[in-house]
């Protein structure tokens, strides 16, 4: 434990210390979004006692698939280890080397996980009349909140939205079982308030806006899963394609779109201005503007990385450099010797 602890500490860069106090700050929003939930949850049953679409009892799913997300990233790692162990040697050694392949395990899993996602997420997503076409769908966003709040849910949306849960759960476990790395407080943060919107979202049935948010979020995941873990095996002539892509994914959709569609347009909050709920509005509207904040921060790390790989050939990852333990290891076998 105390040995778990010295790693978080030393994980507290100057922007891993911001993430850390935005962290704790938006600890407070866990008892705002649970009392709108309760109050929501009261006004379905007064106004439509039938209407039993969503309930805290459906997160008893998170419980039966987080433990199968988990499972599915140790088997992952140990079926993957080995190739990527012998892939890496020739380029990084002791801690460094090991967090690598750690990394490229990770990432491995999350890779095939996002691209089963998606599919389902699109799939769930063309059940409906609002699939707009920036999300490459024929519905329109005029009918985002038509039928709300007793809105009928798309085929296999509890399923979606559990699955979404536990992975984000799974990966947050993880953070504490392992060493704590770089990027600690931040995947934190990211895991946390992700967490926060899909409950927020689906007990308020405001679950359009989140398939939305969801896919957005999802897209640019299974590029930056697949680069890392071929990024020091691949050439760059093959990797920096693929990386391009990467970042128009993650603009457009990230960005632009999640901007656009969301948080300009108001689409999970416009209904709770005229039920005078401002607390669910608050909440849900700081919490999509820190999401953007952090796909905005990754975006300029991302930047940084196409600009070194491409006119430096140096394909280094800025949001947790093995390379930096590798350096710092050469440097002490200097000074002892």
């Amino acid at each position: 434990m105390l040995k778990w602890l010295y790693s978080v500490r030393d994980s507290l860069t100057a922007q891993q210390f911001i993430f850390l106090i935005i962290f704790f700050a938006l600890l407070s929003v866990i008892p705002i979004l649970y009392n709108c939930c309760e109050d929501f949850a009261r006004f379905r049953r007064l106004e439509r006692p039938d209407y039993d679409n969503t309930d805290w009892y459906d997160y008893r799913l998170v419980a039966y698939l987080t433990p199968m997300v988990f499972l599915g990233q140790i088997f992952t790692s140990k079926i993957t280890s080995g190739y990527f162990r012998s892939r890496f040697s020739k380029k990084f050694e002791g801690d460094a080397l090991e967090l690598k392949v750690f990394k490229a395990t990770k990432n491995c899993f999350k890779f095939f996980y996002y691209c089963g996602m998606i599919a389902f997420g699109y799939y769930v997503y063309s059940d409906t009349n609002y699939h707009s076409s920036y999300m490459f769908g024929e519905g329109n966003m005029m009918y985002l909140d038509s039928d709300w709040p007793f809105n009928k849910p798309p085929r296999l949306l509890k399923l979606y939205y559990m699955a979404g849960i536990s992975y984000h759960t799974s990966d947050m476990i993880h953070l504490f079982l392992n060493k704590a790395q770089k990027d600690f407080f931040e995947m934190l943060l990211h895991h946390y308030i992700t967490i926060m919107l899909i409950i927020g979202s689906y007990m308020t049935n405001f679950w359009n806006s989140g398939i939305n948010v969801m896919l957005q979020m999802d897209v640019g995941e299974i590029f930056v899963g697949f680069l890392r873990c071929v990024n020091d095996i691949w050439s760059p002539i093959l990797t920096v394609p693929i990386f391009i892509v990467m970042n128009i994914s993650w603009i457009y959709l990230r960005i632009i779109v999640f901007t656009k569609e969301v948080i300009i347009e108001g689409s999970m909050i416009g209904r709770w201005r005229f039920d005078q709920n401002t607390n669910h509005q608050t909440s849900m509207q700081i919490l999509l503007m820190i999401l953007l904040l952090l796909n905005c921060y990754w975006q300029i790390l991302f930047f940084k990385m196409l600009y070194n790989a491409v006119f430096k050939k140096d394909f280094k990852d800025y949001q947790n450099p093995v390379e930096d333990i590798k350096t710092k290891k050469i440097q002490e076998k200097k000074f002892e010797s």
